[in-house]
């Protein structure tokens, strides 16, 4: 049986119609910069040239616990994966310093920028980010004969991410085409806060 509606009395107040009036975003404006944390006092978040694609991955598993009221579901931790795709830029040194990270077991700071959308009030000249924290797990350069070479890296990203508003230089951004730490270098103060 098919159900009539009467929209002269449906109330148009009662939908968000905000929703549809959204802009998706271009994958294009979604930038992921990248520095060893040891680093954050010396130099600025490096951004990896000829980034090809980026994905961030959560994950949660959750156990059955059978009780004599019922089955009951537990929630396990959230698993975050950061992977990247970049093309191999000739003498491009951020690699090296990727690779590194992952040998000797150094923790790195990982932004996700939107830079399609802009900061306001104490936030203006920022984008909106997410900030991370994680060991490289992997590395995989590719040299395929007909294609250019890539390389794609993973990290394994431990605590809670923080949402904030990062920081772009003008280099980040012409490289790119287009409690929360910043991209810039910190002061020692601002590092230990």
């Amino acid at each position: 049986m098919k159900t009539k509606i009467d929209f002269n009395k449906v109330n148009i107040q009662n939908f968000d119609l905000q929703i549809f009036a959204a802009e998706p975003v271009q994958g294009s404006k979604i930038m992921y910069l990248v520095r060893v944390l040891e680093d954050l006092t010396k130099e600025a978040a490096m951004i990896l040239a000829f980034q090809t694609e980026g994905s961030t991955s959560i994950s949660k598993d959750a156990d059955n616990v059978v009780t004599k009221s019922g089955s009951v579901r537990v929630p396990g931790g959230a698993e975050i994966e950061i992977t990247l795709n970049a093309l191999f830029a000739k003498g491009d040194e951020n690699v090296k310093k990727v690779k590194a990270a992952l040998l000797k077991d150094k923790v790195v700071e990982v932004w996700e920028i939107n830079t399609a959308i802009e900061g306001t009030g104490e936030n203006a000249g920022k984008y909106e980010s997410c900030y991370y924290n994680g060991y490289i797990t992997e590395f995989e350069l590719t040299a395929n004969a007909e294609d250019f070479t890539e390389y794609s890296l993973t990290v394994g990203v431990f605590g809670e991410p923080k949402d904030g508003y990062a920081t772009l230089t003008q280099e980040q951004l012409e490289a790119a085409q287009y409690v929360f730490k910043d991209t810039v270098v910190q002061t020692a103060a601002e590092s230990n806060s």
